[in-house]
């Protein structure tokens, strides 16, 4: 019997988690959807800590932005950093989006 609430309190504490959202905008406000919308996004599991999302990694989210707009400016573009926080480890999460210029 201990070890079944032993095991059920781990497993609590295993799942048990909260989640954070911080939008970022760059560019000014759109005032209107004008142009395709691209979305690039990357994320990692980060165990105690040790490796979160590298600088190198949410750079190349600008780099695929401008490709997936070929020739055209990318405008309003906004960034979203979602952490998901579990027992020993979090998931991060970042989102960028623009609109390509016409």
């Amino acid at each position: 019997m201990k070890k079944m609430a032993f095991f059920t309190v781990l497993a609590m504490l295993a799942l048990a988690g909260c989640s954070s959202t911080m939008p970022v905008q760059s560019g000014g406000l759109i005032q209107k959807n004008t142009g395709k919308k691209v979305t690039a996004k990357v994320s990692s599991v980060n165990f105690l800590g040790f490796n979160p999302i590298s600088m190198e990694t949410t750079s190349g989210l600008l780099d695929s932005l401008q490709t997936q707009c070929g020739n055209s400016k990318v405008t309003g573009i906004t960034a979203i950093n979602r952490n998901t926080f579990l027992f020993l480890a979090n998931i991060e999460a970042v989102e960028a989006s623009g609109y390509c210029a016409n």
